[in-house]
């Protein structure tokens, strides 16, 4: 588990080789902030996300894939 500074979000990594996917799930019906480590791609959305903080909509997801550093 990943600490995204709330518990209102499920937050988990994997990692393989040199690649991590960290997997994000707003748990709540209303819109969650969390603050993330590092920019990833969406493998679901294809969207570049930033690292800093970012605003899960409610029921929201994330599955951001980046690079594991060495």
């Amino acid at each position: 588990w990943v600490d995204v500074g709330t518990n209102a979000v499920a937050a988990y990594e994997r990692t393989y080789n040199e690649e991590t996917l960290l997997a994000l799930h707003n748990l709540t019906g209303k819109p969650v902030e969390v603050e993330i480590a590092h920019e990833g791609m969406d493998v679901l959305t294809e969207e570049n996300i930033a690292g800093g903080r970012l605003t899960l909509a409610p029921f929201q997801y994330h599955w951001l894939l980046y690079r594991s550093p060495k």
